[in-house]
């Protein structure tokens, strides 16, 4: 399929993209964008940009397309937190996008290349297998829309020179890769092969660096990304407007969307809204009919960004995508630790609302309970345990207290009990009420252990930065031969990611890059062998 462009331009209407191969059935609407406006073009490798307003009388801003609805958006969406007003002067310098903004009156100059990183790390590229030339980095959590006729491929870009990349695809082990370019589907010279995905739907890929051949010698670098597959048959795509973003405070913990659809030549047969991500792993958002156009959103239960999806779909089995942000301010306690006085912040178990806990290996008279609070800092904390009050002004927030952050110990008794507690962004309890965390729970002091053996004198381990904004570089070193399993948890005790499982060689170094992908939290590193546990905090900011 020979692809072209055109923008679909009148005083009536918003502009309107459009991909097309010359004929009526192969000319796909890709994106209707909201305001009027649209100025500057310029194409670079399988993108094209221009620059429009998000709303009407707003600043022109700086839009990214493959020619695809769900890949046609501003390129302030691609990187949160970045704005581009006034973009304008749209160049293409040796594949690399040039262009101008104004901000406050100053005029700055900008250079972007949609192929590469901002910063050195390992990443995957869509590659179009029918061409071999790169269609763009692939992200997480993107979506690979492959018209009809298309081919394709994903490439592994490493910044090492490993001996070999294995690739596994949703679990199943795919290929190993010896000589570079590292391609999931391989290639000959340089040609590469066509994946061909089985299902259109949801992936998770991993490709693990090795310094031998076939995957064999050390592993190197672990690197896993989720992403969508969507095919797209030749017919006009139906448009998919998810509304303007909303702005709640906690403790307000619910909204409204309403959404609207339409199908050019066609009718729509199917609408979804899902829930593509938020501040952390473990928020338990409930959208109340995801099936319909308005619906209610409630669990809104910590501050940050929550963006959202909506999906719509035709009668030629042609969906289009609109997303819509959530932004959510105010401070929250979103989870409760059990600690042990004279431990430190992040060394707790997590207990959650209904869990029973087994104190036979504690001294039930030298607990303590910690509360974790988005933002990790707030103006107090306000405990209630069993009816008994208690305010805590500074970090950590624990009921029994600290000194200097080394946690006081006091008595928890067997039996049910209830704690909650409410943040504050003044001190004592003052000023404005965030949103309060409440969970039942019922102690026991039985024969088994809450805690498995200590591995501490068995393994070394670095996590680095800690705290992080992102990515953390994971070193490990056991201390004897053996089997062992590494993952990463939430603050809830939810798997986040298994980083490794197999046997383990004695003074063997094992490195590890996890992505965050930038959600706030606590997180614990747990390492496993045999019946002994090694327990590693890792905190993103």
């Amino acid at each position: 399929m020979i692809s072209w462009l055109f923008f679909n331009i009148s005083l009536f209407e918003p502009p309107i993209l459009f991909r097309t191969d010359a004929t009526p059935s192969g000319t796909i609407l890709v994106k209707k964008t909201d305001t009027y406006g649209f100025r500057d073009i310029a194409t670079l490798s399988d993108y094209v940009f221009f620059s429009n307003p998000l709303e009407t009388d707003g600043d022109y801003q700086l839009w990214q397309s493959d020619l695809t609805p769900p890949n046609t958006k501003p390129v302030k969406d691609i990187f949160p937190g970045t704005d581009f007003p006034n973009t304008g002067n749209l160049v293409n310098l040796s594949n690399v996008l040039y262009f101008t903004t104004i901000e406050s009156g100053v005029k700055k100059l900008w250079k972007y290349n949609p192929n590469v990183p901002l910063i050195p790390t390992p990443y995957f590229s869509v590659v179009n297998a029918q061409t071999d030339q790169d269609r763009g980095i692939l992200r997480e959590n993107d979506t690979i829309v492959k018209y009809q006729q298309e081919t394709i491929n994903i490439r592994y870009n490493p910044i090492n020179n490993p001996g070999s990349v294995k690739f596994t695809l949703n679990g199943s082990f795919v290929r190993n890769e010896n000589d570079p370019p590292f391609a999931l589907a391989g290639d000959e010279n340089g040609n590469y092969n066509a994946w061909l995905p089985s299902n259109q739907g949801y992936y998770t890929l991993l490709a693990q660096e090795y310094s031998g051949n076939n995957g064999t010698g050390t592993l190197l670098e672990s690197t896993t990304i989720h992403f969508f597959v969507q095919a797209i048959n030749y017919g006009q795509s139906p448009v998919a407007n998810a509304g303007g973003d909303k702005t709640i405070t906690l403790p307000t913990t619910s909204t409204t969307f309403s959404g609207s659809a339409s199908a050019p030549g066609g009718s729509i047969t199917s609408t979804l809204w899902t829930l593509v991500s938020s501040p952390l792993f473990d928020i338990l958002v409930v959208i109340a009919n995801p099936n319909a156009l308005s619906t209610s959103v409630s669990g809104f239960t910590v501050p940050g960004r929550y963006e959202f999806r909506l999906a719509v779909t035709n009668n030629f089995g042609i969906t289009a995508y609109d997303d819509l942000v959530v932004h959510v301010s105010g401070q929250a306690v979103y989870g409760f630790t059990i600690v042990e006085g004279g431990s430190t912040s992040g060394t707790g178990i997590p207990i959650i609302n209904g869990a029973t806990i087994n104190l036979a290996s504690y001294d039930p008279e030298n607990l303590n309970f910690e509360a974790i609070t988005v933002p990790g800092t707030v103006g107090s904390v306000r405990f209630n345990y069993d009816g008994v009050i208690r305010t805590e002004n500074q970090p950590p927030y624990a009921f029994y207290g600290d000194n200097n952050g080394i946690f006081n110990g006091g008595p928890i008794t067997n039996g049910n009990h209830t704690l909650s507690a409410t943040p504050y962004t003044g001190s004592n309890a003052s000023g404005t009420a965030g949103l309060t965390k409440t969970i039942s729970f019922t102690v026991i002091n039985g024969a088994s252990s809450l805690r498995t053996g200590n591995l501490s004198s068995y393994v070394t381990a670095s996590c680095y930065p800690n705290p992080s904004s992102d990515n953390v570089t994971i070193t490990l070193s056991m201390k004897e031969n053996g089997y062992s399993v590494i993952h990463i948890y939430d603050s809830q005790g939810n798997e986040v990611e298994k980083l490794y499982e197999g046997e383990v060689e004695k003074d063997r170094e094992l490195n590890f890059k996890w992505n965050s992908n930038n959600k706030q939290g606590l997180y614990l590193l747990k390492v496993k062998s045999g019946n002994k546990e090694y327990i590693e905090k890792i905190i993103i900011n």
